[in-house]
């Protein structure tokens, strides 16, 4: 029986929080004037490249591979201890989320790449595959590699977000050109062995299904030391590969996350295991394969001048309990709920945001940042009039982000001010500057940063 990841909603919530705070800081992020304290060291510094590894040695037992999922800026403190001990690992990042912060930058991921530490890809934006339609989950998947090729990393594997995926996914990975795709939860684990009692305890090498590559369970806070160490040791009973996932690399900054003194004393511990026959390697050295030409979806065209841009902006269509096309986040703690409304400003329905048990932060209804079935697609240099019609018990403030054209979505400064309440419609509008040249869609939304209401229709978004 397989034991599937839960859904991590908190994660893109995470960077628009950060967004929120800094606004155009995140364009700039990287940009160093003059003064100031010198950069610390990077990570990497001094550090000696993993021995390069171009197939299976002869007379090994079992195959482990270290991967790190979502692209963390922690993961460096992992990178480093890989190296230090002088094994490969696997890091599975999603190219949209890449200088973001608390994210590795571009520059980073290089780092690794040139001490022979594999990227894979990890999609654009970390998306759920299932949950889209077919052309977005191909740009989520083909995008993403691409945008590693066209930044000189070549990319071979890949790993499901979430562990979603179904005949669907595998399909799209192996034609977007990955050799390979891991998942989780269809290998024995010591933490959690009932939910797996008929999974066998390693892959087999070469994978039966290269783009269905099983692996146990994720590493959380549950683990511990000794339950890696049992982890390995029940593998080399039966021989093959051991995929194991890490995500943070930290002391107590989260569930997903694993102290540093832990992963070191592990690697302690596994590098001898190689006179056993138990050997380190990154997943593209397991499975193999050419480097294959990539594959980018285009994404669709600006709406013509003239034409409302936004999808369903009136919402009267409504899917899995939010408006169709649109998308809810929040940040900080609060509780947040959206609900159909029957009172509209036109047609039938309009969108009800509410914000209870506030403590800090803030959340926010708008469009879905997507890389194109939804996000309203817009043309560089061309100024665009949005707006929205709303009703509010509290002050709301208006947010606006645009896409880059690697799928990346950052903060764009808004003129308009914090609105005031107002018990009756109120429109609001207003115009953009010229749109920046690497954008290709924008999205906008009302942010509430207080308990209260804000209820939305008729969004539009006209060139």
């Amino acid at each position: 029986m397989r034991a599937h990841r839960l859904l991590r909603g908190w994660l893109l919530p995470a960077w628009l929080a950060v967004a929120a705070l800094v606004g155009g800081l995140v364009i700039a992020a990287g940009h160093r004037g003059g003064g100031g304290p010198a950069p610390p060291p990077h990570p990497l510094a001094g550090l000696a490249a993993v021995p390069a590894a171009s197939a299976l040695p002869t007379g090994h037992g079992l195959v482990v591979s270290l991967t790190f999922d979502d692209g963390y800026a922690d993961q460096l403190v992992g990178a480093a201890e890989l190296l230090r001990h002088g094994l490969p690992g696997t890091f599975y990042v999603p190219s949209g989320w890449v200088g973001l912060p608390g994210y590795l930058s571009l520059a980073q991921v290089r780092k690794m790449y040139a001490k022979r530490l594999e990227i894979g890809g990890h999609t654009v934006l970390h998306e759920n595959l299932p949950g889209v339609d077919l052309a977005e989950a191909r740009r989520e998947v083909c995008d993403d590699r691409a945008n590693w090729l066209g930044w000189g990393i070549p990319v071979t594997s890949f790993a499901y977000p979430y562990d979603a995926l179904g005949p669907r996914e595998r399909r799209i990975v192996r034609d977007c050109g990955y050799n390979s795709a891991r998942q989780l939860g269809d290998l024995h684990s010591v933490r959690t062995p009932a939910d797996c009692t008929d999974c066998p305890y390693t892959e087999q090498i070469p994978p039966p299904d290269p783009y269905n590559v099983r692996a146990p369970a994720e590493f959380d806070s549950g683990w511990t030391l000794a339950d890696l160490i049992n982890e390995v040791r029940g593998a080399e009973r039966h021989g093959g590969w051991l995929p194991l996932t890490f995500h943070h690399v930290c002391d107590g900054c989260s569930d997903i996350g694993v102290p540093p003194q832990t992963l070191r004393r592990f690697l302690d511990w596994l590098t001898p295991r190689a006179a056993r026959g138990t050997v380190v390697l990154p997943v593209d050295a397991v499975v193999g394969g050419a480097v294959r030409a990539p594959h980018r979806v285009a994404a669709p065209a600006a709406a013509p001048a003239g034409r409302n841009a936004v999808r369903n902006g009136s919402v009267e269509r409504w899917r899995q309990g939010e408006p169709a096309c649109f998308q809810s986040t929040r940040y900080g703690r609060n509780s947040v709920t959206v609900r159909r409304a029957g009172t509209a400003h036109g047609g039938r329905f309009a969108a009800r945001l509410t914000v209870g048990g506030y403590h800090s932060g803030g959340a926010q209804l708008m469009p879905r940042l997507d890389l194109g079935s939804c996000a309203p697609a817009v043309a560089p240099g061309r100024r665009y009039t949005l707006g929205v019609w709303y009703t509010a018990t509290a002050p709301t403030t208006p947010v606006l982000y645009y896409r880059t054209a690697r799928g990346a979505w950052t903060a764009w400064s808004v003129d308009p001010p914090v609105q005031p309440a107002t018990g009756t419609w109120r429109h609001l509008s207003w115009r953009t500057p010229p749109v920046p040249q690497d954008a290709t869609a924008v999205s906008f939304g009302l942010r509430l940063t207080s308990a209260g209401t804000v209820v939305t229709d008729d969004y539009h978004l006209v060139g």
